[in-house]
């Protein structure tokens, strides 16, 4: 469907460029610890997210709670590359 196009559009399109924009958030050091951390703060963004969707899953079912989240995922990759480039 369109939704999981738009979907695998904004996550792979983020995912291939992640490094470069935490590069630019935290800086350039490398050493285990920074990668470390840097790994860490991109996988707990998501933690609000998920939440905030378990909480909205019994009002609003699946297919709708995926179809907004879907869009909600691509409007915000679009944005991020408007700003970012």
């Amino acid at each position: 469907s369109i939704c999981w196009c738009f979907y695998d559009v904004a996550y792979y399109g983020s995912n291939q460029f992640t490094p470069k924009m935490t590069e630019q958030v935290f800086g350039d050091e490398s050493s285990i610890f920074n990668e470390s951390w840097k790994g860490a703060v991109d996988m707990a963004v998501g933690i609000p997210a998920t939440l905030h969707a378990l909480w909205l899953l019994r009002d609003w079912g699946t297919k709708r709670l995926q179809t907004r989240g879907h869009f909600a995922i691509a409007i915000t990759a679009v944005l991020v590359a408007g700003v970012w480039t």
